[in-house]
């Protein structure tokens, strides 16, 4: 599962033949450009929500520190993996065009999947799906074990390098080992709580 390709679909009745070659090499410089700004968007937007988090408040410089590690550790979530919307997994999964988001939202209800609330909507991790965008198996037994913490706390114990996983992140081993996932979030469970 690999979330390094992107495919950009432009009907060719659209795009003159002579004009192929040009278009394909704007584009290609155009996505450095976008994804640049996406990124400089999220920092942006993640200072001005610490700015306002702690508006007003007098805070210790260990607070400020931990503050400022949470927010990196969440741009980091947004930054390092791919987040979907449930219409976005419907979509891709070609799920009845009816009601694209149900499938997602089913899955979410059932604890088979986890999303993280984000700009007004639910953002489902891709590496939490296979490719035909269903829930990857293991996942489900993962989540079992974290119980009724912040969904924000599960992505970024998915994010972080984790020693139980030779300081692998669990995302990367979701999808290919995910008997030492689970093993890994019940050492997690087991610190956490006693």
């Amino acid at each position: 599962m690999s979330n390094d390709t992107y495919i950009v679909r432009i009907p060719s009745a659209d795009v003159p033949l002579a004009l192929k070659p040009e278009v394909e090499s704007v584009l290609a410089e155009l996505i450095p450009l976008v994804t640049a700004r996406v990124k400089e968007k999220r920092q942006t937007d993640f200072k001005l929500l610490l700015d306002v988090l702690l508006r007003g408040v007098k805070l210790r410089t260990l607070d400020i520190r931990r503050a400022q590690k949470q927010a990196r550790a969440l741009e980091a979530v947004l930054e390092n993996s791919e987040w979907l919307t449930a219409e976005e997994i419907g979509e891709r999964g070609k799920f009845s065009p009816s009601n694209l988001a149900a499938p997602a939202n089913r899955w979410k209800q059932e604890g088979k999947i986890f999303a993280v609330p984000y700009q007004g909507q639910d953002r489902f991790p891709r590496y939490g799906l296979d490719e035909a965008y269903r829930p990857i198996p293991g996942l489900e037994s993962v989540l079992k074990l974290f119980g009724p913490i912040s969904p924000w706390r599960v992505a970024v114990w998915f994010e972080s390098t984790n020693a139980w996983l030779a300081n692998r992140r669990p995302r990367e081993l979701l999808g290919n080992e995910p008997e030492k996932v689970r093993r890994a979030a019940e050492h997690y469970r087991n610190s956490s709580h006693g």
